[in-house]
């Protein structure tokens, strides 16, 4: 007991500085700033806004579930019974060349539409710094004397992307070697809020079982299995205005109608691997593959502002904009499918102090470095 509640004080004292120094610092900043960037995406109906964002945040629910699912384990030889330690580590996924943008094209939109046909190619949240094609939200109307036409609503561009084509996850895990050749692993960051990023909490437990002591021949290697689940929740505000209306018959615009957006973020990933390794003194060198499968979901909740065509009495439009509002207008679910990954990794001991590092490679690639102390 003494042990776990070590482990458990020296990961939650860690995590603040590690939390805001990594994640708050190097994660949330951009994709804040990149979620803003998305406001616009309202101004078009509830089921264009949705396939818009999940079409530029699509690259953070795939990375983020890779990242996730690597980084666990320095060797293949769980650690010895009341072994422990507490690391530190950072992770980065490289995001393909593929999903750095998308193709409107490739979407079937109700009212949106981009204003040069032949400019239709947009970046992702992990994608080129520079804008995104002009687009126009549009509604079909009936004018008074019986005429249909489609009405222009507004017009705006797509925001750029981040111009950083990883997606980063720290790590801050505890280890504890347990009888019969097994190791458990827990991973913790308590929720923590800083500032106007927001807040983030993650949690998540694994676990390591050698293999090769159940096979009576002995072998010159280490083989292990692994599996793991970890799942992080994060949070932000932010405050999307109105664009430019020529009416507001409801009085929607007033100073607080806004404040209540935020938007919120589960995801979970779970993985399984096989591991085989070797230790040479304070060397160790490992290699694997194994299974991933990631889940996020996106809900933006709260009061939105969206521009529609004002009516008369009689349902005809009088050709005038008019502010209407939408609550709650987001819920994507990322169903990330399953991947098959290899992984190569090594690590060196310096007394009680580990370094280690290990590659992945899937179509998300993942490299990773982790600082670990113990015994």
């Amino acid at each position: 007991m003494r042990l776990c509640n070590t482990i458990r004080n020296g990961l939650t004292r860690i995590s603040a500085l590690v939390l805001v120094t990594f994640f708050l610092g190097i994660t949330m900043q951009p994709a804040n700033a990149q979620i803003s960037n998305t406001g616009q995406f309202m101004q078009s109906n509830v089921a264009d806004a949705n396939l818009l964002i999940q079409a530029y945040t699509e690259p953070f629910s795939k990375g983020y579930s890779s990242v996730a699912s690597t980084g666990w384990v320095h060797r293949a030889k769980p650690k010895s019974r009341f072994g422990f330690d507490i690391s530190v580590g950072f992770g980065l996924a490289v995001v393909p060349e593929s999903d750095r943008s998308f193709d409107l094209n490739d979407f079937d939109f109700q009212r949106l539409r981009p204003v040069n046909p032949g400019n239709t190619i947009s970046p992702t949240v992990s994608g080129s710094s520079s804008s995104g094609p002009e687009v126009e939200v549009f509604q079909p109307v009936t004018l008074e004397d019986g005429t249909q036409e489609e009405l222009e609503l507004l017009t705006f561009i797509l925001p750029q992307g981040s111009g950083f084509s990883y997606i980063p996850g720290p790590t801050i895990q505890g280890s504890v070697g347990l009888p019969y050749g097994t190791e458990i692993m827990l991973r913790l960051i308590p929720e923590v809020t800083v500032g106007d990023y927001g807040s983030v909490s993650t949690w998540g437990f694994g676990f390591m079982h050698s293999v090769d002591q159940w096979i009576p021949a002995p072998l010159p290697v280490d083989i292990s299995v692994m599996a793991s689940y970890v799942e992080t929740n994060l949070s932000s505000g932010f405050s999307i205005m109105p664009a430019s209306h020529d009416a507001d018959p409801n009085n929607y615009n007033t100073p607080d109608r806004w404040e209540n957006q935020s938007v919120k973020l589960n995801s979970s990933v779970f993985t399984a691997n096989v591991l085989v390794g070797r230790s040479l003194g304070p060397l160790s060198l490992y290699g694997g593959f194994g299974l991933s499968h990631g889940d996020m979901t996106v809900v933006m909740e709260g009061d939105y502002p969206v521009i529609v065509a004002e009516v008369d009495g009689n349902g005809n439009a009088t050709g005038r904009r008019e502010l209407d509002i939408i609550t709650d207008p987001i819920d994507i679910d990322y169903d990330t499918q399953s991947a098959f990954r290899g992984v190569v990794g090594a690590s060196v001991r310096l007394g009680i102090m580990r370094i280690s590092a290990d590659a992945s490679f899937a179509d998300y690639p993942v490299v990773n470095a982790k600082l670990s102390f113990g015994l």
